[in-house]
């Protein structure tokens, strides 16, 4: 909600950590920190300024805030520092001494053993094929992997009971960083997912087209194939093809030992 109580039709992601991400938006459009932070200043369902001149001005009015930025800047405030400052402010909210940050430094007491087996589905069942380590997002300035995915690949109930279509659409977004995803509910684009548990659903069959099953059976998977005598039905067992609850609740218990505290805190 911005001002005069108008809102946007998009999820705030969060400041945290932004610093280690290679662009910035949920459709990637800013390049830097400081391209970021110009945005919301002029968006008109968010700060609703007529243009950076405008907040230059206001800035500028201000005593405390003028005398900052002769000090800071050696001269008044200006639309590029004023953008340079934000950045620098944003570059300081680093949460990085999380449970497993510890944990790979060395420390194997740092997760739970349920902890430990969801790390081990993340990484099988494919989830860090985006969400690569450090950063756990595709788009981070570390072992970047293509910034951008279709979501959702699949289409599904779930992704459009939770209204994550775009015109009945998949669409294009940067892959988000998953660091204090425990701390940054509601989820997705449209913030229309409260609970992280269903948040590792919605991606399981949007983009891994698994089954949420406890049922060993979901992972035999009847395939009709063309053969010289015609169609025949093969069943095929596929590893991994089910995500049971308790696979769900481990995945999420990993999660969140990818939240600490931004540094000062």
């Amino acid at each position: 909600t911005g001002i005069g109580g108008r809102q946007g039709s998009r999820n705030a992601p969060s400041v945290i950590n932004a610093a280690f991400l290679s662009r910035l938006f949920w459709d990637g459009r800013a390049a830097s920190l400081e391209a970021q932070a110009q945005g919301p200043l002029t968006h008109p369902a968010e700060m609703g300024m007529a243009d950076m001149a405008a907040v230059a001005a206001r800035v500028r009015s201000l005593p405390a805030y003028d005398a900052g930025f002769r000090d800071a800047f050696g001269g008044p405030a200006t639309a590029t520092r004023i953008v340079r400052a934000l950045a620098a402010f944003e570059r300081t909210l680093v949460a990085a001494d999380t449970p497993y940050d510890r944990f790979v430094r060395g420390d194997d007491g740092a997760l739970t053993a349920q902890q430990v087996r969801g790390m081990a589905l993340f990484d099988s069942v494919g989830c860090r094929s985006c969400h690569a380590d450090p950063t756990f997002s595709a788009a981070g300035l570390v072992r970047p992997n293509g910034t951008y995915r279709v979501f959702p690949v699949f289409a599904n109930d779930r992704a459009r009971r939770h209204g994550l279509l775009v015109d009945g659409k998949a669409a294009r977004w940067r892959v988000p960083s998953l660091r204090n995803v425990a701390r940054t509910a509601p989820y997705f684009h449209t913030g229309s997912v409260a609970d992280l548990e269903e948040a590792v659903r919605v991606m399981a069959v949007s983009q891994l087209r698994k089954v949420l099953s406890d049922d060993p059976a979901a992972a035999i998977a009847p395939a009709r194939l063309e053969t010289a005598d015609g169609m025949e039905t093969r069943l095929t067992l596929l590893p991994g093809r089910a995500l049971s609850a308790r696979d769900v609740k481990d995945i999420a218990a990993f999660l969140r030992a990818l939240s600490g505290d931004p540094a000062g805190e």
